[in-house]
């Protein structure tokens, strides 16, 4: 198990092995914040053969506090990283809102090369946010700039 943050790597996550040298890896990610549901699901992947990231996207120690111009390219740092320890197939996982995210990731991170995105949206949303702040955000940006929604 090896631990990533925002702060030294860029993203925020925890590395599991499955014990095999293979060149596959899955980053897994949920709709809900923190590592908690992406780690159980990292050490399923883990004990089934596949190494996996768990990934929190928001919600954590320098990261977007709500889902609001979450950076996708977060999403890139981790396969840089990834690609860095000899993973070549990167693939991502995604559930609810995570699904959704994997979906955009994919779209535009070129490293990630299989999607499986289980009851994910079927558009970008809207970011939400405290009142006070714009409501006239995306929930995702990339390049600094926010993606239509």
């Amino acid at each position: 198990m090896e631990r990533f943050t925002v702060f030294e790597h860029g993203f925020d996550g925890v590395l599991y092995l499955s014990g095999k040298v293979d060149d596959r890896v899955m980053i897994v990610i949920q709709g809900l914040k923190g590592l908690e549901l992406p780690a159980k699901y990292g050490k399923l992947f883990a004990s089934k053969g596949i190494s996996a990231l768990a990934m929190s996207y928001y919600g954590g120690k320098g990261q977007k506090k709500d889902m609001r111009a979450i950076p996708l390219e977060q999403f890139q740092k981790a396969c840089n990283v990834l690609k860095k320890r000899g993973y070549r197939r990167i693939g991502i996982y995604g559930n609810s809102k995570g699904g959704g995210m994997a979906l955009i990731a994919a779209s535009v991170v070129p490293d990630i090369s299989l999607v499986i995105a289980a009851s994910a949206f079927g558009h970008i949303m809207q970011g939400t946010g405290k009142p006070s702040e714009d409501v006239c955000k995306s929930m995702v940006s990339f390049r600094g700039q926010d993606f239509p929604y």
